[in-house]
């Protein structure tokens, strides 16, 4: 009995003193320095398209090519494209890859990157990395919108009964 009493007790003070810490540690009401969110980054993501060579035959490394070309943006600062090879046969096609885009000057700048993988399920495949604007969803207008105004979500307002513009 004295041992179930000790046990009890001790038990008690170990979950009285995890509170104790947690309340004091754990503030609910603290005011960080910097700001949660940013104007430059709130309504954006990173868009990751990704092609894999079908097969090593000239018409799969053509089709590979036409479609990194027309996926590309004109913009030539806005997207990145990565080579991502698993084996060094695909490795040397991929500088081969690359050596043909940019003779179709379609990146000035394309990296190449070699994973040593045993079992990749793919040995050769191609990332367009974009940073790429997010929808924001756009709230009802009400006075409480007015009143409560978030520079952090920011989207246009529908008025005079016209079609709600979104990013």
């Amino acid at each position: 009995m004295k041992k179930l009493i000790a046990i009890l007790c001790s038990g008690l003070g170990l979950a009285l003193t995890t509170h104790a810490i947690a309340n004091a540690e754990l503030l609910e009401n603290i005011h960080p320095v910097q700001p949660t969110h940013s104007n430059l980054v709130a309504n954006k993501s990173l868009l990751v398209q990704r092609f894999v060579l079908a097969d090593k035959s000239d018409v799969g490394f053509e089709n590979l090519v036409t479609e990194i070309k027309r996926h590309a943006a004109s913009d030539k600062d806005s997207q990145a494209i990565h080579i991502i090879s698993n084996t060094q046969s695909a490795k040397d096609l991929a500088k081969k890859i690359r050596k043909r885009l940019k003779a179709l000057n379609v990146k000035p700048n394309i990296h190449i990157t070699h994973n040593k993988t045993k079992n990749g399920l793919y040995p050769l495949y191609v990332e367009i990395r974009q940073i790429a604007k997010r929808n924001s969803l756009c709230r009802i207008e009400t006075a409480e919108d007015h009143m409560g105004y978030d520079p952090y979500y920011d989207c246009a307002l529908k008025h005079n009964n016209q079609i709600q513009l979104k990013y």
